[in-house]
């Protein structure tokens, strides 16, 4: 998987954080972590990128209920999760904040081009 220009910043700016959800606390629900998500099907990252028509990159992943946290080269995040892909936001404030007020997540597909 080809390293991204904006996952390398978003990392460099909130690697390794662990963040507890409100109904999660002490326990870690949100790990930043771009070493994650590896063992999952390269299809699965593949199917998205296609989609969305830009490369997707792993940054973070979400314990409480097992997913991961992907940005693409917009710097737009998204979440994949055995329901399917869901899109968290433009940026990464608009993605901490919709996690953590536990907003609605559309389908990635609705971002497809």
């Amino acid at each position: 998987m080809e390293e991204l220009e904006v996952a390398t910043r978003f990392i460099r700016s909130y690697g390794e954080l662990e963040l507890s959800y409100p109904w999660t606390a002490p326990k870690p629900a949100l790990i930043f972590n771009p070493t994650v998500g590896y063992d999952r099907d390269v299809e699965v990252f593949d199917e998205l990128a296609e989609g969305l028509g830009k490369k997707v990159f792993p940054v973070a992943y979400e314990a409480h209920e097992p997913g991961l946290w992907v940005i693409d080269q917009a710097g737009r995040f998204f979440y994949l999760h055995y329901t399917g892909g869901y899109f968290l936001g433009e940026n990464e404030y608009d993605a901490l904040a919709g996690a953590l007020h536990g907003r609605h997540r559309p389908d990635a597909e609705d971002f497809y081009v």
